[in-house]
């Protein structure tokens, strides 16, 4: 397995690099290591070339860091999902009935740890993420006990004589190493280098803790020749986290470990079982919106231990105590324990009166120091398992009982009813009853977080504050709290058609208050069902295997603190006052991430022009022009055409749209037809430039490559404009859109950038009647966008603009602007815009009024002698 995943950084980096450009082309011809990543990549995270190029991206990030923090040499790469959980929160620990919860691992965000194997057992560990300094440590520091001891046991005297460590970051790492040490005592085992890079949001509810616990336990386990196997990796880990201070059960490193592409998984515990349940393959999107940081301070890890120890220690001993106190109820108490060993919900809700009398029985609170005199051998148990319980509240502390198990068994009935819905919604034949399935999983959601705020107490004013919001948007089925709580994650359930409302919404009534944006924070995350832990082979021979999941019991695929060349480059570019001087670096950054010179650059996605030629040309015709703007000779040609040359130079260049009016699309047709191979489409109302690229859409939904929008009457670009523009979106990669600017006093159309130079929003003062600024960036009429963030944001802003009812647009002058609406809509989301400030003031000037003519053809001139 190791001669197939384990690579050089250097032969990595080269084909990560090579990749790159064969993403949306057909590698499966191709036997190299490169078109094997591209393959891998589809497999793991999706088919989409932006996500398949951003998730190389973030590889050979990781890689590259790796390299410099470590040097050159033998590396693997192991990566584990984010875990995100749509029912069933804080069962998993108990011990009274056989419970089950039902998460899935996220296809879209993940942990990567890079590691390279040791002679020694030092374990030294970095990551990508801020604020976090390299940890060093040797699992010698761990005491062996090589008796023949139960190896639990061991591991809990070793934690009681520990107490809790003091926060840091890599006690998930020393959890796992050290827990394998207690598990093979006789080994000296070997240590590693490694390097995490993670997209799960830190203390956020999706796990990104036992993820850290989990990845550390499979490095170490290849590093040390010994199996791996999913049930003993879930199992040990969850005992491993235990050093941390907590005492959780296993849901979160089982779903890491079990999850599948596209389905659900039903986990049972004691005995262990993970059932697969499909999910509807479209139509729905689990959401998480991130809040506020979930504490693993003392304090709150005593509110952890609190409901841990009512859970799996006392709330048992109660119940066989009222049992015992109570022959009647002993029958149908069976029934109900019967029914949920079985999973039988229709039994389960029958016998709910039996269920309620059982839970109102229950004492709803009890004082450590009662539970002392009570039941002294488990306060001793529970003394030995919780010792930050007793460290922070005392044997005064007063334990909450009859709330507890209230959740517990209301939530052990919406998992299995949550199940059955989401099984029978994936084999609904109509939309319809699929969509009624799924309003019910979320209703069964809605009630879990009334649980988890009103009865085990876990949630927060600004979770609470997150779901109200998410329930008055339209399309939202169900939310509630995610993960332990005290902060974190809400999940909410949402149709397709609702997301970019229910977002936007959230942005405007959660986030934007706090001065927070979620989608630039990442706290905003959009996933669905993909795979688990593996071992990613990339530059190996090795292909993705046809059917992943017929060896689902044991199968594994074979498989920064600094900024990455892309981040520089982008930096770069962000320093439009320092353009000048730092163009060649630009340029050369550029090329060595495309792997070409500039003299020899080729797009690496196709190219699909829009040419904007619709448009009234009112002041144009006021100024004594009789011919449509696009059609105006300058220096003999018509602007058009001047366009259209610069345009079709351009190689992988696919056939350009022309947006036209219906008073001049005759005599467009008729000045191109002999010599281009165009297509048309129809502005039937001047409603505005981004109104005329949105009539492209039709045209462009199977594209898959980049747009070029240019206007028509901009004669005077030049065509090293276009392509460095083309050439530096394409090397960046993730920019949704790249603009070329020039500087000038008093721009016409001002783009705005915030503290640290990055495109927030472009203004109009004409349109928008916006006040300019003295000194700034002008864009010139062209615009690169990947096909996708160019409909994603127009859609956006189409329908932001449009009122429903009249059909006009809600702007100062009725019109949907292109560059403005572009910008600003795509920033807002999160999005990259670069503005490029390298274009001559001179491209900027357009056909406006017939003056222009003269003043235009003076610019060609002197392009034409190179002034």
């Amino acid at each position: 397995m190791k001669s197939q995943i384990n690579r050089d950084t250097s032969i990595l980096i080269d084909n990560l690099i090579t990749a790159r450009g064969l993403i949306g082309e057909d590698a499966q011809p191709q036997k190299t290591a490169a078109s094997n990543i591209v393959k891998w990549m589809q497999k793991i995270y999706g088919a989409s070339p932006q996500i398949v190029n951003q998730q190389i991206h973030q590889y050979l990030k990781l890689v590259a860091k790796f390299r410099e923090i470590y040097g050159d040499g033998a590396i693997i790469i192991i990566r584990a999902p984010a875990r995100i959980n749509i029912i069933g929160e804080h069962i998993d620990y108990i011990k009274y009935f056989r419970t089950r919860v039902l998460p899935f691992g996220s296809r879209e965000y993940d942990m990567l740890m890079a590691m390279r194997m040791r002679d020694d057992d030092c374990i030294r560990a970095a990551t990508t993420a801020e604020g976090f300094e390299p940890k060093e440590f040797c699992i010698g520091e761990f005491p062996k006990d090589s008796r023949n001891r139960n190896r639990d046991e061991c591991w809990l005297e070793y934690l009681n004589n520990l107490g809790v460590p003091e926060t840091s970051w890599d006690n998930y790492i020393k959890a796992s190493a050290f827990y394998l040490q207690n598990m093979y005592p006789t080994m000296n085992l070997k240590g590693m280098d490694i390097l995490i890079d993670s997209t799960i949001p830190a203390a956020g509810g999706a796990s990104s803790s036992s993820a850290l616990v989990v990845l550390t336990g499979v490095g170490l386990r290849l590093a040390n020749n010994l199996p791996i196997d999913k049930d003993e990796i879930a199992d040990s880990s969850s005992r491993a986290e235990w050093y941390v201070g907590t005492r959780g059960g296993k849901m979160d490193h089982a779903t890491i470990c079990f999850a599948e592409l596209s389905k659900a998984l039903l986990i049972t515990f004691d005995p262990f079982d993970v059932q697969p349940i499909h999910t509807p393959a479209e139509g729905y999107r689990w959401i998480t919106f991130y809040t506020q940081p979930a504490d693993k301070g003392s304090k709150v890890m005593s509110e952890y231990n609190e409901r841990s120890i009512v859970s799996r220690l006392l709330i048992p001993i109660l119940l066989e105590d009222i049992v015992a106190e109570n022959p009647s109820l002993g029958e149908s108490w069976n029934r109900v324990l019967g029914a949920i060993e079985t999973g039988d919900v229709e039994l389960i809700e029958k016998n709910s009166k039996v269920i309620n009398r059982v839970i109102n029985s229950l004492s709803e609170t009890m004082m450590l120091n009662e539970v002392k005199n009570r039941f002294p051998t488990l306060y001793a148990e529970a003394k030995g398992l919780y010792p930050a319980l007793f460290e922070v509240r005392g044997e005064s502390a007063r334990l909450k009982i009859r709330d507890r198990a209230a959740h517990h068994l209301g939530e052990i009935r919406r998992v299995l009813k949550a199940a059955e819905l989401l099984k029978s919604a994936a084999e609904a034949k109509g939309k319809a009853l699929e969509s009624e399935f799924m309003k019910q999983v979320g209703q069964l959601m809605y009630e879990t977080h009334d649980s988890l705020r009103d009865l085990y107490e876990i949630s927060t004013d600004d979770i609470d504050r997150v779901v109200d919001i998410a329930k008055r948007s339209s399309g939202v089925y169900g939310a509630r709290v995610m993960g332990g709580g005290f902060g974190g994650n809400v999940l909410v359930l949402v149709e397709d058609e609702g997301v970019s409302e229910l977002i936007e919404t959230v942005e405007k009534e959660y986030y934007a208050p706090q001065g927070r944006s979620g989608l630039k924070e990442n706290s905003i995350l959009i996933s669905t069902p993909g795979d688990g832990v593996m071992t990613v082979p990339i530059g190996s021979s090795v292909v993705p295997e046809s059917n992943p999941s017929a060896n689902r019991k044991r199968r594994y695929c074979r498989c920064p603190i600094r900024e990455s060349v892309r981040q520089i480059l982008i930096n770069q570019t962000n320093d439009w006052k320092s353009w000048e001087a730092n163009e060649r670096k630009i340029i050369n950054l550029a090329s060595d991430l495309l792997l070409m010179d500039e003299s020899n650059f080729q797009p690496i996605r196709p190219i699909k022009p829009i040419i904007v030629a619709a448009g009234k040309g009112q002041r144009a015709q006021e100024s004594g022009l009789e011919t449509p703007k696009p059609l105006v000779k300058i220096a003999g040609k018509p602007a058009i055409v001047h366009v259209l040359d610069i345009v079709c130079s351009i190689p992988n260049l696919e056939k350009p749209i022309i947006v036209v009016s219906p008073e001049g699309e005759s005599a467009i047709q008729a000045t191109l037809s002999k010599h281009y191979d165009v297509e048309y489409v129809i502005q039937r109302e001047a409603k505005g430039t981004g109104d005329a690229v949105y009539q492209a859409k039709s045209k462009l939904q199977d594209f898959d490559g980049d747009v070029i929008v240019i206007w028509s009457a901009q004669p005077a670009i030049r065509p090293q404009t276009v392509w460095k523009s083309i050439m530096i979106h394409q090397a960046v990669g993730n920019s949704a859109m790249t603009l070329p600017t020039t500087k000038r006093e008093k721009p016409y159309a001002p783009l705005i950038r915030d503290s640290n130079n990055r495109v927030i929003d472009s203004l109009e003062t004409h349109l928008e009647s916006a006040n300019t600024v003295d000194y700034g960036e002008d864009n010139i009429g062209v615009f690169c966008l990947t096909n996708n963030d160019l409909f994603y944001g127009l859609d956006l802003a189409h329908t932001k603009a449009l009122d429903p009812i009249t059909g006009e647009y809600k702007t100062p002058k009725g019109e949907l602007g292109f560059p403005n609406q572009m910008v600003r809509t795509l920033a807002s989301q999160g999005k990259i815009v670069l503005g490029l400030a390298m274009a001559d003031p001179r491209e900027a000037k357009g056909i406006k009024v017939a003056a222009d003519i003269a003043v235009l053809e003076g610019y060609l001139r002197d392009f034409d002698r190179g002034e």
